[in-house]
Parts: structure tokens; sequence; C-alpha cells
């Protein structure tokens, strides 16, 4: 069975709603440690944090994007003609929409990596017991 535009319309959509959902987090997780110094008392929580947001917009990411990707490619694999060509413009979309996710996820990860070296780095706090 030959593909559809409509087909490829309607696998399109949840990929871009998708990744628009997701950015966010990423964007988030970034700041909640772009503006905390890596030896004040938060943050290890605001680290914390930023992996668990991180991993919620990763989580949206797998789940609800990429088995959309999955289908669409299979219908542009059957796809021919007028509609392959319509199918190539969509996957430029779906790629132009991805590469600032996949970016920002990237920094993300690197940031949070460089955060947690330079919060090991930090000299331990004094407790006011053993402080003279």
């Amino acid at each position: 069975m030959a593909t559809t535009i409509q087909q490829l319309e309607i696998a399109l959509q949840p990929i871009l709603s998708g990744i628009a959902k997701s950015t966010p987090k990423i964007d988030e997780a970034l700041s909640l440690i772009q503006s905390v110094d890596p030896c004040s008392a938060g943050a290890k929580a605001a680290m914390d944090k930023s992996k668990v947001v991180r991993d919620q917009g990763a989580a949206i990411y797998n789940n609800e994007v990429l088995p959309y990707i999955t289908a669409f490619n299979k219908l542009n694999q059957a796809a021919e003609g007028a509609v392959k060509q319509k199918a190539n413009e969509f996957n430029q979309r779906i790629l132009d929409a991805q590469k600032p996710f996949l970016a920002k996820n990237d920094i993300v990860k690197m940031t949070q990596t460089s955060f947690a070296e330079k919060i090991a780095k930090c000299p331990a706090a004094t407790s006011p017991a053993t402080a003279s």
C-alpha cells in the first residue's frame, strides 16, 4: 500500500509536538545549574534537580518522539513520487526541529559533568563544632 501525504502529516504532528514539549525541560535543566555557584550550599540540590528535569525531557523525547520517527521513516520508505517529495520536506522539518533539542541536550550533559567536577573540587565545609 502506498503512503499518502495525510499519513505523513499524521505521523509528523506528534514528532514536532513531542520535540516542542521536551525542549523546555532541557532548557530548565540547564538554567538550574547555570546560575549556581558550585561551592554554594544549594549546588548539590540544583545538580540533582537538573538531572531529574533533563531525564524528564529525554523521556518525553524517547517515549513520545522516537516511536513516531520510526513510523514516519517506514511511511517515507513506502512513499513514491510527489508523496516522496513531501516526505522529504517533512523529514527536513523533523531534522530542523531536532537539531536545537539534541544540541541543547548535549550541552546540558557536558555542563552537568563540568558542574559535578567543580562541586567535587570545592573545599569541604567546616562544621562549627570542629572549627578552631
